[in-house]
C-alpha cells in the first residue's frame, strides 16, 4: 500500500484512457510547457535523467534526445497505457536510451539520477512531503530538480472557460479538498516552498510564467470542443448531465471558445510555476 492507489485506479481507468488516445492533442497544448523545464533542467550529454509522471512521453524523448546516447532517461508513471505510448514514441525515435516503467514514484527505490524533471506530473501524490523526499533520494549529491505545475484555477481559462461556460447548464462539479492531489495541488507557491524544503531540497526558486494554451492545440472552436468532451475533466463536468442540458452546456462551450479563436487557434490563458532546486553537494 502506497496511499496512491487512487490515483493509480484514476489512471488507469477508462476516464484517463483518452491521454493515450489523443496524446498528440495533449502534446500540442502543453509540450511547450514542457519546453520550460528542458530550459530550466540545463541538461547536458552525459547525464542520467528521471522524469517523473512521464505520461505519453514527450518530455522523456526531448530530454534523452538532450542527453544524449552517452546519457539515459528513465520514465516513471502509473498509467499502464502512456507508458506503451512512450515505449512506442522511443522505439519510432531510435532513442535506445530510454525506459519507461510502471511505478509510483513516492516509493519507488531509484538512484544515482543526476536531474529530476516533470511536466505536471509532482501533482498527484497523496504525500507530497514524502514523494519530494524520495525524488531528493533518487538525486545524486548537487543533483537537480526542474518541474512544471499549474497555477491557481482563476489564473488558468483551460479550467475557467469550460467551466464556467457550462455552469449554467450542468451547475458546477463538486470542488476538490484543499491540498487534494490534482492539477492544482500545488497552485500555493509558499506551499511548494515548504514542502520542498522540508523534503531536503535547497536553492529552490518559483518562476511566475503567464502564457496562453491551446486545449487540445485546437485551431478551431470545434476542435476545442470535441478535445473538452472527451478530456476527464471534460466529462466530469459533462457526463451526469442530462442530454437537454449537456447539449446546452456544450453549446455555450463552443461559443466560449470562439471568442477566443484567434490566428493561431483557441488560445486561453495559462499561468504555470517552473520550480528549480538541487539536492545539497
Amino acid at each position: 500500500m502506497t496511499g496512491n492507489e487512487a490515483m493509480v485506479e484514476l489512471w488507469n481507468s477508462p476516464a484517463a484512457a483518452t491521454w493515450a488516445t489523443h496524446a498528440e492533442r495533449y502534446d500540442a497544448m502543453l509540450g511547450p510547457l514542457g519546453e520550460l523545464v528542458l530550459a530550466a533542467a540545463g541538461l547536458v550529454p552525459g547525464e542520467r535523467v528521471l522524469d517523473v509522471g512521464c505520461g505519453a512521453g514527450q518530455l522523456t524523448c526531448q530530454a534523452a534526445a538532450a542527453v544524449g546516447p552517452t546519457g539515459r532517461v528513465l520514465g516513471v508513471d502509473v498509467a499502464r497505457d502512456l507508458l506503451a505510448v512512450t515505449r512506442r514514441r522511443a522505439g519510432e525515435a531510435g532513442l535506445a536510451n530510454v525506459d519507461a516503467i510502471e511505478a509510483d514514484a513516492q516509493v519507488a527505490q531509484l538512484s544515482s539520477y543526476d536531474v529530476v524533471i516533470s511536466r505536471f506530473g509532482v501533482m498527484f501524490f497523496a504525500d507530497p512531503g514524502a514523494a519530494l523526499a524520495n525524488l531528493l533520494a533518487a538525486v545524486v549529491p548537487g543533483g537537480r530538480l526542474a518541474f512544471v505545475c499549474w497555477q491557481a484555477a482563476p489564473l488558468n481559462e483551460w479550467i475557467t472557460v469550460p467551466l464556467l461556460a457550462a455552469a449554467e447548464h450542468v451547475g458546477f462539479p463538486e470542488p476538490p479538498q484543499p491540498d487534494a492531489p490534482g492539477p492544482t495541488a500545488f497552485a500555493d507557491p509558499e506551499r511548494v516552498r515548504r514542502l520542498l524544503g522540508e523534503a531536503g531540497w535547497v536553492d529552490v526558486v518559483l518562476t511566475d510564467v503567464q502564457t496562453t494554451v491551446r486545449p487540445g492545440g485546437a485551431r478551431t472552436a470545434d476542435e476545442a470542443v470535441a478535445f473538452i468532451c472527451e478530456d476527464t475533466f471534460g466529462t466530469m463536468m459533462l457526463d451526469k448531465a442530462a442530454p437537454h442540458a449537456r447539449a446546452a452546456a456544450v453549446a455555450a462551450i463552443r461559443e466560449a471558445y470562439a471568442a477566443r479563436l484567434g490566428p493561431d487557434g483557441v488560445q486561453l490563458k495559462a499561468a504555470v510555476w517552473v520550480v528549480t532546486a538541487r539536492r545539497s553537494s
